[in-house]
């Protein structure tokens, strides 16, 4: 014969641990359930990388228009050195 009994009750975790993200930043997804059994280094939520893609984003644009103007300076500096060696020319020619 079997007996069920109702009990209300709080079921406790025996091991807490904490958890902390290396960057603020909103949550865009929970890949765990509560109940669900984890390991360390398990993925538990996905952060939003929207901020982190513009951010990105940006930084590539700056790069770009790094090299642009390291290109521009080294046009103006050869256009400068043509213009130094023409100048010189002509004074050694008279």
């Amino acid at each position: 014969m079997s007996q069920t009994v109702d009990i209300l009750g709080r079921l406790v975790a025996r091991q807490a641990g904490v958890v902390a993200a290396r960057i603020a930043e909103s949550v865009a997804a929970v890949e765990v359930q509560i109940g669900d059994r984890v390991a360390a280094g398990d993925v538990l939520v996905r952060l939003a990388d929207d901020r982190l893609e513009d951010e990105r984003r940006l930084q590539a644009a700056a790069a770009a228009a790094a090299e642009a103007a390291v290109a521009r300076d080294r046009a103006n500096l050869a256009k400068a050195r043509q213009t130094l060696a023409r100048i010189e020319q002509l004074r050694g020619s008279t």
